[in-house]
């Protein structure tokens, strides 16, 4: 509310302001929980939280780290955003991104400590984004995107922070996930209104009605997670398509469907409309009805990342705007600063 200049209209208005919408200017208490990994018994979540008061929209993330239920850091740079979590023996890595001088620049965090690179944003007044972070052998490989100045993404790949283009810019293109097998490094993402699978760089064959959003390789064996022809939430397993959705997904849980494979165990994140849950072995798993309050069209709840550690099943997410977990299908809220 700005200073009255007198005490006239202004001062009135103010006060019926006041006296009818407090509830505005009460500092915002949300936050999303985007990714999950689990190492020793150690739940790690990376995700933000919101800052700022209820007229103020859109209101403004700090990238944060949660560990075992409490924050372990937050970004010192608002806006700044973390879409994925990893962790190696004692090094705890959050990819992400935040803005600088107005455009959001790749970031990575090592231990709370944030890492940069000339060559991770070597393009001024471009937008960078990182979607997902593998660690293997000692090297990181980060998976996203840079927006350059005709606005269409092109689809990139940093390995100890080194860009690696996978598109040219013609179409507008993205990378969503990447998985570090052996000598071969897997992707997935879009390019144009196709879905793309790549391969140590090379694009794959790939179902033409796939738009894949997760990869995981186990034991030489190539999953992919997506959506097929219906808007149905589907796996793939070397190019072998089953479809697991009985109702197509809404359209803004279309980049939330993951695959995850444990042992003999195959897991897959995602909806069936605004149902949240996901799927172990193809037999369906409900975690929350994220259907929009009346008046609304934007779901109330969303499942953002899995993770499958000694037989227990974790979920992230968030649920009216409360950062959740869930493990084995119970909820739980993850406190804010």
């Amino acid at each position: 509310m700005k200073t009255p200049v007198t005490i006239s209209v202004a001062f009135v208005l103010g006060m019926l302001f006041l006296g009818c919408h407090g509830s505005r200017l009460e500092p915002l208490r949300e936050a999303y929980a985007i990714s999950v990994f689990v190492q020793n018994g150690d739940v790690y979540i990376a995700g933000n939280q919101f800052f700022g008061y209820d007229f103020q929209r859109p209101p403004s993330p700090k990238a944060t780290l949660w560990k075992n239920g409490a924050i372990q850091f937050q970004s010192e740079t608002t806006p700044s955003n973390a879409d994925s979590v990893v962790v190696s023996d004692a090094d705890v890595c959050v990819a992400g991104s935040q803005s600088i001088d107005r455009h959001y620049k790749a970031a990575l965090w090592l231990n709370g400590h944030v890492l940069y690179s000339e060559e991770m944003n070597s393009y001024d007044n471009i937008s960078y984004r990182e979607y997902s972070l593998f660690l293997y052998g000692g090297d990181k490989y980060v998976a996203g995107g840079i927006y350059d100045g005709s606005q269409r993404g092109i689809a990139v790949i940093w390995k100890n922070g080194i860009a690696h283009h996978l598109t040219d810019g013609t179409s507008d293109a993205w990378v969503r996930s990447v998985f570090v097998s052996g000598e071969d490094v897997y992707c997935v993402g879009y390019e144009g209104s196709q879905g793309v699978f790549w391969k140590n760089g090379l694009k794959q064959k790939l179902d033409p009605n796939c738009l894949p959003t997760s990869v995981y390789v186990f034991d030489e064996i190539v999953y992919l997670a997506g959506i097929t022809e219906g808007n149905l939430v589907a796996l793939w397993k070397n190019n072998d398509k089953q479809v697991l959705g009985a109702e197509p997904i809404d359209v803004n849980y279309k980049n939330s469907v993951s695959v995850f494979v444990s042992g003999t165990d195959v897991y897959v994140l995602g909806n069936e409309g605004h149902k949240l849950g996901y799927w172990k072995n193809g037999k369906r798993h409900a975690l929350a009805d994220g259907s929009p309050t009346a008046g609304h069209s934007y779901p109330t709840a969303f499942a953002n990342s899995m993770f499958v550690s000694d037989n227990n099943v974790y979920v992230v997410g968030q649920n009216d705007d409360v950062a959740v977990l869930w493990k084995n299908d119970m909820m739980q809220t993850l406190p804010l600063n």
